[in-house]
């Protein structure tokens, strides 16, 4: 649904604000159809927030979710706080850098399924406090996605030209350097393995909002020093982010 979104307006069938309604309507559609098949199978129960047993956990559910929610959106503005900065230099920056960025993005596809596959056998193992299991799987999925990440590295560097090439505009290919520095922060985030999931699993959950606020603080003063006050542009903002990035996962792996 959302590739027909995205082709609707490429296609200049719909304009941008009509392509957000849609796009927005498309996950509000997914959702809806989620519950209605849930309901269908009968796995769908309400049941009263008075009942013993939800009260008994409903308290360390709502800790967590606040501060889960909290990271998220940390993580979010993490995400941002470059492009925000380098807007002020005008929009072509910005585009270079964002492609990079996508393109850095497709390396931690095979890493992120690791991640989901793993994440329930890691709370089961906190669960029976098996930390040797952990240790095993922690290196497993870090092995895994750094073989497949630093494939996927040479695979998009080496065909970054042809790329180039496709979309003909010269400004483009002042970002393949960005690629590089935010390609090295991906691989960083993969060999760190999953020292995220460990830690929100674990009894110190609230230390990951933590983490998060500390990566916020590190990647807004690193942008505005390489950006800014170096000069740098866009390979100033990958720089700041490899660096950032790498500072982070380097204290979660301490603590993990």
């Amino acid at each position: 649904l959302v590739t027909v979104g995205i082709s609707l307006y490429a296609l200049n069938v719909l304009d941008f604000h009509t392509f957000i309604w849609v796009y927005a309507g498309m996950h509000a559609v997914m959702a809806v159809g989620v519950i209605i098949y849930t309901a269908a199978r009968r796995q769908l129960k309400l049941t009263s927030i008075r009942n013993l047993q939800i009260q008994q956990y409903l308290k360390p559910m709502l800790s967590q979710a606040f501060f889960a929610s909290i990271g998220g959106i940390s993580i979010h503005l993490v995400l941002a706080i470059d492009t925000l900065m380098l807007a002020s230099l005008g929009l072509t920056p910005v585009a270079v850098y964002s492609l990079m960025v996508n393109f850095a993005a497709f390396m931690l596809f095979p890493f992120r399924s690791l991640v989901n596959l793993s994440s329930p056998r890691v709370a089961e193992y906190w669960k029976e406090q098996d930390i040797p299991a952990i240790e095993r799987i922690y290196k497993r999925v870090s092995l895994l996605g750094y073989t497949s990440g630093v494939w996927l590295f040479f695979v998009i560097w080496l065909n970054l030209d042809n790329v180039y090439s496709l979309i003909g505009k010269e400004a483009y290919a002042s970002g393949k350097l960005v690629f590089v520095f935010i390609g090295l922060a991906r691989l960083f985030d993969i060999i760190s393995g999953l020292n995220t999931t460990i830690l929100v699993t674990s009894k110190a959950f609230k230390y990951d909002l933590l983490f998060n606020l500390l990566l916020l603080i590190i990647s807004v003063l690193t942008n505005y020093y390489f950006i800014f006050m170096l000069d740098g542009g866009v390979n100033g903002a990958a720089i700041a982010t490899m660096i950032s990035i790498l500072l982070y996962n380097v204290s979660r792996v301490i603590f993990v």
